[in-house]
């Protein structure tokens, strides 16, 4: 079946791109995918854009297909790019930021004619499949948060606050381990 066209999932675009950064050449790539060799040259070519639609958090298993050229094209390339860049350090983007940060570009870009409607904002969220579950973030939920987060800091020097996530419960549930750091120091840490 090698050289049939395949529509491939996201998520195996991204295998496309792991075994091809690991040295695969495309036609062996080609031959495990049971595609053709040009569209996993496609993939290759466009894998930034396939590496930002999987960090935004897109259904991996849909099929990803071509987006159509809009008149802004280039507007809703570089409000998408930003977008994705926003998600990837999980900050909470609303509609009426996007809509913000596209009248910035589109002034940037020059382009007069250009009013982001909230018809635009339903397409452009649309074209990039926007509208799943953590894709927006509630504005009422970032402002009650925000209130409630210097609440919770009140008493507390600025040095003293940070984010841990999961790694300091990690590093304790661990007995043993031995860490070459990059400077090539060796962190031990013993149960």
């Amino acid at each position: 079946m090698p050289g049939k066209r395949k529509h491939l999932t996201l998520q195996q675009k991204m295998e496309v791109i792991k075994m091809h950064d690991k040295g695969a050449k495309c036609v062996h790539i080609a031959t495990e995918m049971q595609c053709g060799k040009t569209q996993i040259q496609t993939i290759i070519a466009n894998k930034q854009k396939i590496k930002a639609l999987w960090e935004s958090g897109s259904n991996a298993a849909m099929k990803v297909t071509k987006v159509r050229k809009t008149a802004n094209h280039e507007l809703n390339e570089q409000v998408f790019e930003w977008f994705c860049n926003g998600q990837s350090k999980n900050i909470p983007i609303t509609s009426k930021l996007i809509q913000e940060k596209a009248v910035m570009l589109s002034v940037e870009l020059g382009l007069d004619d250009f009013s982001v409607t909230n018809g635009w904002l339903d397409r452009f969220q649309k074209r990039h499949n926007l509208s799943g579950e953590g894709a927006l973030v509630n504005e009422e939920t970032v402002n009650d948060w925000c209130s409630r987060l210097e609440s919770m800091c009140e008493g507390y020097s600025l040095k003293d606050i940070f984010n841990a996530d999961e790694t300091g419960l990690f590093y304790r549930a661990l007995k043993s381990f031995a860490v070459t750091s990059a400077t090539g120091a060796r962190i031990q840490r013993r149960g």
